[in-house]
């Protein structure tokens, strides 16, 4: 099955950032993040006392999804290039990369 021009992109993208998600760099860097996102959801539990603390509880939940989502979205660039290899036979496989 040939591959289409967004198979080849994501093929690509994900050669390129394979290599990041295994140093030790991104562990560190999702380590503080996950700890930043902790750190936001326990101000945002916390009862908001007048207007103003719930507004800001509202955007302290945009802030941990936006968060969340740059953290995630590499892991699943990655996934879908392995799921699109998988599909592919031996000689396309050499070829897509």
């Amino acid at each position: 099955m040939p591959l289409s021009e967004q198979d080849k992109s994501d093929l690509r993208l994900a050669r390129l950032l394979e290599p990041m998600l295994r140093s030790e760099a991104w562990r560190v860097y999702s380590e503080i993040l996950i700890a930043h996102e902790t750190d936001l959801m326990s101000l945002m539990l916390a009862p908001a006392a007048d207007l103003f603390g719930l507004v800001n509880s509202e955007r302290q939940k945009g802030v941990i999804a936006g968060m969340r989502d740059a953290r995630l979205r590499i892991a699943r660039i990655v996934e879908v290039a392995s799921e699109i290899r998988a599909r592919l036979n031996p000689e396309e496989n050499e070829d897509a990369d």
